[in-house]
């Protein structure tokens, strides 16, 4: 993995050491027909991550799909947020706030356009 221009060296080296887990995983890895993490999937969501997070953002979690994707996810006290990544730019996005209202919840399918999640995450730290 590539060190990322704004994703501060702690998260950096928190989302690399988690993607690089992920791309470490072979065919089945779930015990049945799961594919491996694509590369490209993994390097696009760091790519992602200088895109969207806010300065003082936390790292997400980082978890493999069974359909060679990774899934981004923060589990915070007043928000959480999850990002699969199917493909590049191609992402499904689900957030919503506690408690419940104090921030628009986000469900959507997105294609290239990511802008909407950096407000998004910003609005939810400042809960």
């Amino acid at each position: 993995m590539r060190a990322h221009e704004r994703l501060e060296a702690t998260r950096a080296s928190e989302v690399e050491s988690g993607l690089e887990a992920a791309l470490r995983l072979s065919e089945g890895w779930d015990g049945y027909d799961a594919k491996r993490v694509a590369e490209e999937v993994a390097l696009f969501a760091l790519d992602l991550l200088d895109e969207i997070l806010p300065d003082g953002a936390p790292a997400p979690s980082v978890v493999p799909t069974p359909g060679g994707g990774v899934q981004l996810e923060w589990h915070e006290e007043k928000w959480q947020l999850e990002l699969e990544i199917v493909a590049p730019d191609h992402v499904l996005a689900l957030g919503n706030s506690r408690p419940p209202g104090s921030l628009a919840p986000i469900e959507e399918e997105m294609h290239g356009e990511f802008e909407r999640l950096r407000g998004w995450i910003a609005r939810a730290q400042a809960l």
